[in-house]
């Protein structure tokens, strides 16, 4: 998909339409606005943070099951194996005493706490694909109280085409020790969830030893601002001082919607506003 980058916009987004599993023309972020000078990265530096797992919401996230099976032969080829690609300097007799200590050893547990030490380092960014979810904005968005922001995907494929689906199951994945290479275990483990969490349809940019760093965007591709139904009079002004400011340094114009609670149904309409915050 690097090659995505040179093509015009209009050709990135038919190649992104016509894969075998499509992507989504817009990714959504829900945020609650409770800080503007945090604010301020994302309108006026074009940079979205990056958390680390250990900080989410739902302990179960994340989770594994990490098992070590096969024959004693087997699991001596893998420990060889891992050896090698972890501690290259152990050799000779030294290694073959190692293989035959861990075999001894619950790996699947040492495997387990690893395997944790790099998730909580890992550095992810999570995006939605529908703006008008009731349940986000609750969840996420403060009740509300707070917005979401749009970004056209084809307008930066480094920074979305990078995005992952998530799956959603009633079990952890299983990764058998040594059998799976480290990254394929990272990528399974940030990207299940328990199957109640399916109603998000997230997707998440995911980056090795990226906890607490910047995921960097073209500023054109933050294309929709969209205002929360019960957006607060103090929040909408802290909204306007940071697009007025986007407009003063002459970044590009950003579509604002406000959300509008349905009268008749449970659903969310979005009203297009023009591209300055209204106070009212």
């Amino acid at each position: 998909m690097q090659e995505l980058q040179w093509m015009p916009l209009r050709q990135r987004r038919k190649v992104l339409r016509s894969q075998r599993n499509p992507y989504p023309r817009f990714l959504y972020r829900y945020r609650s606005f409770a800080n503007p000078k945090q604010e301020r990265e994302v309108f006026i530096e074009n940079k979205l943070h990056m958390s680390s797992p250990a900080r989410f919401n739902d302990p179960f996230d994340m989770q594994v099951r990490y098992v070590f099976e096969g024959t004693d032969d087997e699991k001596r080829r893998r420990l060889r194996a891992f050896f090698a690609r972890n501690i290259p300097a152990l050799g000779g007799s030294e290694l073959e005493e190692e293989i035959e200590r861990s075999l001894k050893q619950d790996m699947a547990k040492k495997a387990w706490d690893a395997h944790n030490k790099v998730i909580e380092a890992s550095g992810v960014c999570c995006f939605n694909g529908d703006p008008r979810s009731i349940l986000m904005w609750s969840h996420y968005a403060s009740n509300h109280d707070g917005i979401c922001l749009q970004f056209d995907v084809a307008c930066d494929p480094r920074a979305f085409v990078n995005t992952h689906r998530m799956k959603y199951d009633n079990k952890y994945p299983v990764i058998n020790f040594g059998s799976d290479a480290e990254d394929l275990s990272l990528f399974t483990s940030l990207t299940n969830k328990a199957l109640e969490w399916q109603y998000e349809g997230e997707r998440r940019f995911i980056e090795r030893n990226g906890a607490g760093k910047k995921l960097g965007f073209r500023s054109d591709a933050l294309t929709g601002l969209i205002l929360g139904c019960k957006l607060s009079v103090n929040k909408r002004s802290d909204i306007k001082t940071v697009i007025d400011e986007r407009a003063a340094r002459k970044l590009p114009d950003i579509r604002i919607y406000q959300g509008i609670q349905s009268k008749s149904d449970y659903k969310l309409r979005l009203q297009f506003v023009g591209y300055r915050v209204p106070l009212a």
